[in-house]
């Protein structure tokens, strides 16, 4: 069996609420209902599989483990917060270069920003980044993912917030609340109607027409040319 290496931290998804009790000594009893979220479950699981499927589409050979991990922080007894880790280990020789780990942790940064029903702002820490890194087909390979998590959760409440540290270039704090983003719908549609989202890619007012790129849920390009 292969031994894999220290792992590195992608993402660190942070309970706030103490999720152990000081009794005495060493002794300490778990708050295992403050462990439980449902939301969280919900995220971690989705961003394992995109991450996984995201590596095998664009890093061939790259024998990389996506994994979650759960660990408390005992600096504090009075206050130890439960974090659930995104990892990423390479069953290598080799360690995992940091263009694969600022990827990795922009595929989770992207995801977020996805699915989350927020105001423009909730990302303006990092601004300056917020160029697409992705190819088009990388873009709509991580829409096909969100879109489906936005669909499974309909918009619904966020009804223990948490926050999520995403490494990279820099450290990107996230907080997860509110609601999800709900998906898309038009009740007034006909019956034989096409309903989707779409940007302007031109015009041609001689022949009254307007081109347009066709697009996801997530504004992620799923069609090159309507008219």
């Amino acid at each position: 069996m292969k031994k894999l290496m220290q792992p590195t931290v992608l993402a660190s998804f942070r309970v706030a609420d103490n999720v152990l009790t000081h009794i005495a000594d060493n002794t300490y009893r778990m708050n295992g209902k403050l462990t439980q979220n449902s939301d969280l479950d919900s995220i971690s699981a989705q961003l394992i599989n995109l991450l996984t499927y995201y590596l095998d589409e664009n890093f061939t050979g790259h024998n990389i483990v996506i994994r979650l991990d759960k660990t408390v922080e005992t600096n504090n007894r009075n206050d130890v917060p439960l974090n659930t880790l995104i990892l990423a280990e390479s069953e290598s020789a080799g360690e995992i270069s940091e263009d694969i780990k600022n990827g990795l942790c922009s595929v989770i940064n992207k995801f977020l920003e996805n699915i989350l029903n927020k105001n423009d702002d909730m990302f303006t820490k990092n601004a300056s980044e917020k160029t697409d890194i992705f190819t088009p087909e990388q873009t709509s390979f991580i829409g096909k993912y969100s879109t489906e998590f936005i669909e499974k959760s309909n918009g619904k409440p966020i009804k223990k917030p948490f926050l999520c540290v995403i490494s990279g270039k820099k450290t990107t704090e996230v907080p997860v609340q509110g609601t999800f983003k709900p998906p898309f719908k038009n009740n007034t549609a006909q019956k034989d109607d096409e309903t989707f989202f779409a940007h302007s890619n031109g015009t041609k007012p001689s022949d009254m027409l307007i081109f347009l790129k066709r697009l996801d849920a997530t504004n992620c390009l799923i069609k090159r040319l309507y008219s």
